[in-house]
């Protein structure tokens, strides 16, 4: 259901645009005829389209010549001119059509929004998940730099190990092969020797 709203001239019907305004009512649909007391009907609607540029504006007027419907179409876009005597099916058609136009332009701006919405939700998730994986091959470098390190250290360990054990593990493989080989050539003094370098370099 909607309601309807009928003025006498263009200053009252911008008084009472005004006050819908301000009350915040949505107003789909003016018709305005071109000869109304005071300014006309495409006066009225340029007026109207600069303070709501969404709702759609019908000339009805078999008055109105070329000039003021050029000026309602390229001033107020004009959604519709209606020449007299005019049918009363032919406007109820163009109110019904016009109706359905403006709320589906109208969801189709919400929608958009919504897409709009959704699209910079997405770009805020995207930006964090590229920050996190940044973040993390940042840590997998300084992980990768500090195993490298840990098996440099690691090498170095073990060689210097293997380094101060050659001297100690020599001298116990030649003195053990000196006795094994030459053990009965050895007196007990010598064998006592040898065996004393045998514990000293272990």
């Amino acid at each position: 259901a909607y309601a309807i709203e009928t003025v006498e001239s263009g200053e009252e019907a911008l008084e009472i645009i005004e006050e819908f305004q301000k009350d915040g009512v949505e107003l789909p649909i003016v018709i305005a005829d071109q000869l109304m007391p005071g300014m006309t009907g495409d006066e009225l609607l340029i007026q109207v389209h600069q303070r709501l540029p969404k709702t759609l504006k019908i000339l009805l007027t078999g008055q109105a010549g070329a000039e003021a419907v050029g000026n309602a179409v390229n001033r107020a876009k004009l959604y519709r001119y209606i020449s007299k005597p005019w049918q009363e099916t032919d406007l109820a058609l163009t109110v019904s059509e016009a109706l359905r136009s403006y709320f589906q332009e109208k969801k189709v701006e919400e929608q958009n929004a919504e897409l709009q919405k959704l699209n910079q939700r997405l770009e805020r998730w995207n930006a964090t998940l590229e920050q996190q994986v940044r973040e993390r091959t940042a840590e997998l470098e300084a992980q990768k730099i500090e195993l490298a390190e840990l098996n440099a250290s690691k090498d170095k360990f073990f060689s210097i190990i293997s380094h101060d054990l050659r001297s100690p593990f020599n001298a116990l493989l030649g003195f053990s092969q000196m006795l094994e080989e030459h053990l009965d050539q050895y007196s007990r003094e010598d064998i006592r020797d040898r065996v004393g370098k045998i514990r000293t370099s272990a």
